[in-house]
């Protein structure tokens, strides 16, 4: 009797241990004899000077493979199969990574080979890989090189969450990334066309920062050995008759021109560079003159409403970058704005907008519009230096009093003494046209001429 009870205890603890999965060296194993050794293969692929022996049952996971094996094809039957390899991509390593991924289940993704595996994957349309690659440029969003790679295969093999993504980082970043000679370099003109369509693009000063670097973006895609730094070889070039405008106008027109010549400085650079063309020029300084009378015809003259596409098509761009977190400072942007002068000012993570007046006087009073309430249209922004968001008030209309600030928020200071960048976006008076009108003006104007010099 002893003997059973114990039986019967041992075997009820027996029901309680739970089942235990252990993971074997099979794969490992399978990996090594198939696909390493090519025991017992099916199909030869030829590729880049080299041969591999697999199995079709393994290469079936790639659609590429999948369609050639079970289509009508003439090669469908075939034992030995010869890939032309037309993307420069490609190379030995990482062609070899992904059909071993096809054996063990995993796949080793670096810096070094990732355009390759991408090209790869991509040519053998093996999801899972592609996605695996997406996954890892997720990393490379936030480093100002490894953002060009992520834009370069993003837009190459189709990753389009990735490239959104890549643009969004562009929009708060481009304000640092637009001084790097190199970064310049690596840019492509759709990129850029598709940045500067975005709702906003922060700028360290005004939109002078745009025009810089596309001016400096031509000169190094059609220099390719130029560098920057020397101005006149860069003025020689853009007066020489190699220079062909039109090949970037749909990338200038997306640029606000009327906000470039609200400084007679920068008037007279735009005339004196020639890329932007007189006639469109004299057309929207005419338009121009136009507003001011408006301006100074009317006590509010401001709507009420602005919605967000007109707002964010014709805004002003200002900024301000590398401010110290705990600083204490004022500043204005030059050129005339409408009446509006506008004072920010920054007080260690505090943000205040008011209108100059009478009793901060500058060498610009005599744009001062003296009413006494104004309605503007506005956004701002604050930056970290690594991109992070620190405040966004998104777009607001508001009425200004002369003697009044405006509180535009208050933010938490950036981690390890990190320099902030403010970036401000308003709209003090409807336009009278778009930025783009003037552009689409000229192809118009110039298709009539049968493409005449302007």
């Amino acid at each position: 009797m002893p003997s059973r009870k114990r039986k019967a205890s041992l075997n009820e603890n027996a029901s309680d241990i739970e089942p235990k999965r252990f993971k074997l060296n099979t794969p490992d194993y399978v990996y090594q004899k198939l696909f390493v050794e090519g025991l017992n293969s099916d199909i030869q692929i030829h590729a880049l000077g080299h041969t591999w022996r697999l199995h079709k049952l393994y290469l079936e996971q790639c659609e590429y493979f999948h369609a050639l094996f079970q289509g009508n094809w003439s090669d469908s039957g075939k034992d030995e199969y010869y890939m032309q390899i037309d993307d420069d991509n490609i190379c030995f390593k990482g062609l070899n990574n992904v059909f071993a991924s096809l054996y063990n289940n995993e796949i080793e993704i670096d810096e070094q080979y990732i355009a390759s595996i991408c090209g790869a994957a991509s040519m053998l349309n093996l999801e899972s890989v592609l996605e695996k690659c997406q996954i890892q440029l997720a990393d490379y969003l936030r480093d100002k090189e490894k953002l060009l790679i992520c834009l370069r295969l993003s837009d190459r093999y189709g990753f389009v969450k990735r490239m959104k993504e890549a643009i969004n980082v562009l929009k708060y970043m481009f304000c640092h990334f637009c001084l790097d000679e190199t970064f310049l370099r690596g840019l492509q003109k759709s990129w850029l066309i598709t940045l500067f369509s975005q709702q906003f693009v922060c700028v360290r000063e005004s939109e002078m920062d745009l025009y810089r670097a596309i001016r400096n973006w031509i000169y190094l895609t059609e220099c390719p050995y130029a560098r920057l730094g020397d101005e006149n070889s860069i003025a020689l070039f853009f007066e020489s008759s190699f220079f062909n405008r039109h090949k970037y106008f749909d990338l200038l027109r997306l640029l606000r021109v009327s906000h470039l010549v609200s400084l007679q400085a920068n008037l007279k650079l735009i005339r004196s560079h020639g890329i932007i063309p007189r006639k469109l020029l004299k057309n929207l300084i005419c338009d121009q003159w136009q507003m001011l009378l408006r301006s100074e015809e009317t006590t509010t003259g401001f709507p009420e409403v602005i919605d967000d596409n007109e707002f964010y098509a014709s805004c002003y761009r200002f900024g301000r970058a590398g401010i110290s977190p705990l600083s204490r400072i004022t500043w204005r942007w030059l050129g005339y704005f409408f009446g509006v002068d506008l004072l920010v000012t920054y007080d260690q993570g505090y943000l205040r907008l008011a209108r100059n007046g009478s009793m901060a006087p500058t060498q610009h009073q005599i744009s001062v519009k003296h009413v006494d309430m104004m309605k503007l249209h506005y956004r701002c922004i604050v930056c970290a230096d690594n991109g992070a968001v620190l405040l966004d008030t998104q777009k607001q209309s508001k009425t200004f009093n002369l003697d009044r600030n405006v509180e535009l928020g208050k933010f938490k200071l950036p981690p390890n003494g990190q320099k902030v960048s403010i970036h401000l976006f308003c709209l003090p008076f409807a336009p009278i046209h778009q930025p783009t009108y003037y552009w689409d003006e000229l192809m118009s104007w110039a298709a009539g001429i049968d493409g005449k010099s302007y």
